[in-house]
């Protein structure tokens, strides 16, 4: 089911400027309980972006094969920050 999601939001992603930085699978969890198969980061221009795309019609119609393909699932909305 989670590769019927991936495919479907593959648009979906290029038509909000959006972009998948980096999908993998997961060996271990190095610090803390973390217990995930894989992982992805993906890039958005503005979050508002991302709040247009969890809206729109296209991503309601794949979204149940995400929740399908998923045991759990942890999102975190990350900002970049100068150190």
């Amino acid at each position: 089911e989670y590769g019927k999601y991936a495919k479907g939001i593959e648009p979906i992603l290029k038509k909000i400027g959006a972009r998948l930085l980096f999908a993998g699978r997961t060996e271990f969890c190095l610090i803390g309980n973390g217990d995930w198969d894989q992982i992805a980061l993906v890039e958005y221009p503005h979050k508002s972006a991302l709040l247009k795309m969890a809206q729109s019609p296209e991503y309601q119609a794949i979204h149940p094969h995400r929740e399908a393909g998923l045991a759990g699932q942890i999102n975190y909305a990350v900002v970049q920050s100068e150190i």
